[in-house]
């Protein structure tokens, strides 16, 4: 069972951010939020990227930060993907490098195993349908050809958890649409539970069953999303 389990503090400024929620048994959880609320300090708590001030960030079994155990995890051992905005590709590297980057420390995952929810190198670049795209660089990309290997790169790294921060906020309806489809496919046949952060009521109601609503630098509310 995917379980989050978070309440951590954290003054950054003249902003106090506050987030405090439980949440059992989700596949795709989504967290909105208009603009500049806390969506994505929310996100980068639970990445590594910020240090909370106190309290705690527990993902299943596994404690990631907890202040009174002095437990804080460093990133690369949090074993969360991450999958921002910009895709932030390694540009000097081809779509291939970038995938294979991903799993350099999974031996195992650049072949595959003959199982359909095997989480390989095959695998990923079939679901994805990026197979002509090997050999680019990401400048020769488009925005939604980078979001597929962003993608393929951040679940190449079997994480725990996937975080997206909204991903889709630079693309066009009809990329968006055939996005959010790929979304629910590479939660559903990896079983990785994924964290989807977006401003779009619309985009929610077709992803997530809940949603955790952020307003003024804390959760206010946990939501069922097609009542949004």
């Amino acid at each position: 069972m995917n379980t989050l389990d978070i309440n951590i503090k954290k003054q950054l400024g003249d902003n106090s951010f506050n987030y405090k929620v439980k949440i059992d048994n989700f596949n795709i959880l989504g967290v909105f939020g208009d603009s500049g609320v806390g969506k994505s300090t929310f996100i980068n708590m639970i990445a590594g990227i910020i240090k909370p001030d106190a309290g705690y960030i527990k993902i299943s079994d596994t404690v990631l930060f907890n202040s009174e155990n002095n437990i804080n995890q460093p990133i690369h051992q949090r074993n969360v993907g991450v999958i921002f905005q910009d895709t932030k590709l390694f540009p000097h590297l081809s779509v291939k490098s970038n995938l294979l980057y991903g799993c350099k420390r999974e031996a195992g995952c650049r072949s595959s195993s003959g199982s359909k929810n095997d989480i390989n190198f095959d695998n990923i670049i079939s679901i994805l349908g990026i197979e002509a795209l090997l050999d680019r660089k990401p400048n020769k990309l488009s925005g939604g050809e980078k979001s597929r290997v962003a993608i393929g790169r951040a679940i190449l790294s079997r994480p725990k958890l996937l975080l997206m921060d909204e991903p889709n906020a630079s693309l066009d309806s009809k990329k968006k649409e055939q996005l959010l489809d790929l979304y629910k496919l590479m939660a559903t046949e990896f079983h990785i539970p994924t964290i989807f952060v977006t401003h779009s009521k619309e985009e929610l109601k077709q992803i997530s069953k809940q949603t955790i609503i952020i307003e003024d630098y804390s959760i206010k509310a946990v939501v069922q999303s097609d009542t949004l």
